[in-house]
Formats: C-alpha cells, structure tokens, sequence
C-alpha cells in the first residue's frame, strides 16, 4: 500500500526532530500479516531522516494473539542486533519489562560529570541549563562548578567548550 505523497511529506517534517532523540522506542505489531513491510517502511523512513544511528529498542507488541506469537522468532531475527521486548499491553509484567529496558536503553546513553564554567563563559553555562540536568552547583573564584547529568555526546561538547574557554 502507498500513502499520499502528502500524509509522507507531513510525517517526515514531524519526524525531522527525531535527529534529537538519544533512543527510538519501534513499536511493530507483530500480530499484523504485514509486519515485515511495515518495518521496513519504518526503517527507511529513520534511514531518510538520518537517524539510523540512533539506539533503537523495538516492543514487538499484541503478543496475547496467537499469529503474533507465530511472527515472534522471525521478527526477533529481524531487529537483530537491537534489543527488543515481546509484550502486550494486556500483561502488566510484560509492561514492566519494557518499561525497564527503556530506563536501561535511556541511562546507557547518559552519563554525569563534573565541569568548570569560566563566569564569562555564559553560552556554556546556557547550554547546559537548557540541554542538561543540573545536579549541583558551585561558585568557585575560577567559575561555577557543575555537577551536571545528560546525554552523553552532549556532555563531551561541553567538557570541551568548558576547557576551551578555561585556556
């Protein structure tokens, strides 16, 4: 089946700020007979947009229908090497699972340190208030300390404009 060029452009402007996400969450209906279009659809549309390096967890979802459980090996074999959970949103356990490996896919992309902003540096200190967690704060006489938490590519910037502006 083919959208309407349309109802695509319109997606694809939505889905332009997925180049910002730290974890793209796939969910696939594996009781759907077309499960396998679907995902391709949906993997050349993240490819398109330039997102196919984003960490991907896919919840191969409706896994209380006996067809869904019929397409699981396949699919699993298909999202190798990402990680994926089957669940149904009829079995809290399941639920929970996939909540967790969220949390776990989300904090794996994260991590925490300890910067020094020079007081003059203010497109720093701006950065990391509008990108980051803010855990502690310092005032020192060389600049505020930072304990700060956030994604980990955007942290490593920081650290680096932090040194720059300290030289």
């Amino acid at each position: 089946r083919r959208l309407p060029a349309r109802l695509l452009e319109s997606f694809a402007s939505t889905l332009a700020e997925i180049r910002e996400a730290s974890l793209l969450l796939v969910v696939v209906d594996a009781s759907d007979p077309e499960w396998d279009m679907h995902l391709s659809t949906t993997e050349a549309m993240i490819a398109q947009l330039g997102a196919e390096r984003i960490p991907r967890l896919y919840a191969l979802n409706k896994l209380d229908r006996p067809e869904a459980k019929a397409a699981l090996e396949a699919l699993a074999g298909r999202v190798h090497p990402h990680p994926h959970r089957a669940v149904s949103a009829r079995d809290p356990q399941a639920l929970e699972a996939l909540r967790e490996a969220l949390l776990d896919a989300v904090r794996a992309e994260h991590r925490r340190a300890q910067v020094l902003v020079p007081y003059a540096a203010t497109h720093v200190t701006t950065r990391i208030y509008a990108e980051c967690r803010v855990l502690e704060t310092e005032a020192t006489e060389e600049g505020l300390a930072l304990t700060i938490e956030g994604r980990a590519h955007v942290i490593d910037q920081i650290e680096r404009a932090s040194e720059e502006a300290r030289a």
